[in-house]
């Protein structure tokens, strides 16, 4: 299995489909399908799975940190101009 693959990106979703097909698929349990939604992503509104990776893989944990902490930072820059 791909180490960064389409179901751990940020665009990737659960749909009814998707859920469908895993009910579906339930016998071979180490694969899970979604549906990507990202916009410029060669897989774009069709379904995904575990073994899928486009180069537009963004991770939505570090997506998150680096959002917190550009969002710090710029704070403190902020803050440091006004004194």
């Amino acid at each position: 299995m791909v180490k960064n693959n389409c179901i751990d990106c940020m665009y990737s979703e659960l749909t009814e489909s998707s859920m469908m097909i895993n009910d579906l698929m339930e016998v071979n349990s180490n694969i899970v399908y979604a549906k990507c939604n990202h916009l410029n992503s060669p897989f774009y509104d069709e379904i995904v799975n575990g073994e899928q990776t486009c180069r537009l893989f963004l991770d939505t944990s570090k997506y998150f940190l680096r959002k917190d902490r550009k969002d710090k930072l710029d704070e403190i820059n902020k803050n440091g101009r006004k004194l």
